[in-house]
């Protein structure tokens, strides 16, 4: 059965080998939003808002609701969103990037 996210998230040896190998692979925007604790407007501004540094992949079913939320800085409104949005990514972290990871000597070295 492949690893998911959550087995990971809960080591803090696993969780950095998981950032480091997502640093490589030049997604660790992901882990980071699944990750950060801040509040929707800084999660919006800094993972979201079109053009971020650190923007993540997220379907316009999900990120367009929440753009229009930003546009008349509803934050407040947009927390229900952000989970949304933050479980979408926590799918796509599980079904294309722990696969990798699992194949990874970064897992391995963890007996995986």
């Amino acid at each position: 059965m492949p690893i998911k996210l959550d087995q990971v998230k809960s080591d803090s040896k696993k969780l950095a080998a998981l950032i480091k190998f997502m640093q490589g692979e030049h997604n660790d925007e992901n882990i980071m939003f699944v990750c950060d604790k801040g509040n929707p407007e800084a999660l919006y501004a800094k993972y979201i808002k079109k053009g971020t540094a650190k923007e993540v992949n997220l379907p316009a079913a999900v990120a367009n609701p929440l753009h229009a939320l930003a546009s008349v800085k509803n934050w407040k409104g947009m927390e229900p969103g952000i989970k949304v949005a933050k479980d979408n990514i926590v799918k796509l972290i599980n079904s294309d990037i722990m696969p990798r990871f699992e194949k990874s000597p970064a897992w391995k070295a963890f007996g995986g």
